[in-house]
């Protein structure tokens, strides 16, 4: 009974054909309680343990039906970190339904990007400067050296986050403001966070060859980034980028999430 509701919410092959031979079932049942004929009867017998054996090899061997998350498709406070039990997900606000539900948890189990201590994600809230600094920093995945401390920009002393902002600055992952700010708590756009990303993960800028997305012409600073992302997979196929947009967390999670896969 749970895998059959969990097929239900997750439209699985798998499921609706348990579905259909637990009909079948139903109906061979009933023909074996009320035949009379003996040899009919037999062979309704054997039907019914066909199926049931089908049902028992469907359950044991199908992903999805075995407890594995599902694949769904596309677009700080501290929060656990143990795996969700079913039907019960890591944040309130970010379930199996979510389209971005994969990218999130993934992030989450990776230790790389986390929610809220009020059990939320926020996946539509804008992603700000030093967050997407967090991430990217662990998404390369080198560790910060100990003798990077803090210091580095006029509002970035000894938070938090000031070693991995002094750390990605001092790779020339990212870069201040001539005042000498940082800006921590800014929110990124679009445009913003994806060059962020293309830039720690070393891609090749200077190559481009066509305008991704009617909104980004190929003369603006942020094409050749976009464009690049979009080719590697890490954009979806549309019309539009909305490069001034801010970028939302859950946008922010799905890109690092196919970058890292």
């Amino acid at each position: 009974l749970r895998y059959f509701l969990q097929g239900m919410i997750c439209w699985e092959w798998e499921y609706w054909l348990m579905v259909l031979l637990l009909l079948f079932m139903v109906f061979g049942l009933f023909r074996f309680l009320f035949e009379k004929n003996e040899n009919t009867r037999s062979q309704v017998g054997v039907g019914l343990v066909v199926k049931s054996i089908l049902i028992f090899l469907i359950v044991l061997f199908c992903p999805g039906s075995s407890g594995e998350e599902a694949r769904v498709p596309l677009d700080s406070e501290i929060v656990t970190k143990e795996a969700p039990i079913e039907g019960v997900y890591s944040y309130s606000d970010v379930d199996r339904l979510h389209p971005n539900y994969e990218a999130i948890e993934y992030l989450r189990q990776q230790e790389l990007f986390e929610g809220y201590s009020d059990g939320s994600f926020r996946p539509d809230q804008a992603i700000n400067r030093e967050e997407l600094v967090r991430l990217l920093v662990g998404m390369k995945g080198e560790g910060i050296p100990a003798e990077v401390g803090g210091n580095c920009y006029t509002d970035v002393l000894q938070q938090d986050f000031a070693r991995a902002i002094c750390f990605a600055s001092e790779r020339a992952w990212v870069e201040g403001y001539d005042d000498g700010d940082f800006r921590p708590q800014q929110p990124v756009s679009r445009a913003e966070s994806v060059k962020m990303i293309m830039t720690i993960l070393d891609f090749d800028s200077s190559d481009i060859r066509e305008e991704s997305y009617s909104d980004v012409p190929q003369d603006v600073w942020f094409a050749p980034y976009v464009w690049q992302a979009k080719e590697a997979g890490l954009l979806d196929e549309a019309a539009v980028f909305k490069p001034a947009d801010l970028a939302k967390r859950s946008f922010v999670a799905e890109v690092v999430y196919r970058a890292l896969r």
